[in-house]
């Protein structure tokens, strides 16, 4: 994985054995399994640059984004 990682913000492990990784200047989010590989990334065109993310109960993925000037979160 760190050869897909330019610059990781914020690292969270959920509980449905994910790594997710908010990659800062890649502008993404990034999902790995616990052994190393990548499931999914996305994000990209839309997120400025993200800075937090995390998991709800039923997996849906928030995330905070600094954009333009102005802090967001997003819903995935």
């Amino acid at each position: 994985a760190q050869d897909l990682l330019k610059d990781p913000y914020l690292i969270f492990a959920d509980p449905f054995g994910r790594i997710l990784v908010a990659d800062h200047s890649n502008f993404l989010i990034q999902i790995f399994s616990r052994d190393d590989q990548l499931i999914a990334k996305f994000g990209y065109g839309i997120l400025e640059y993200p800075c937090g993310v995390t998991v709800d109960g039923k997996g849906k993925v928030l995330v905070t984004d600094y954009n333009r000037g102005e802090h967001r979160v997003s819903f995935f």
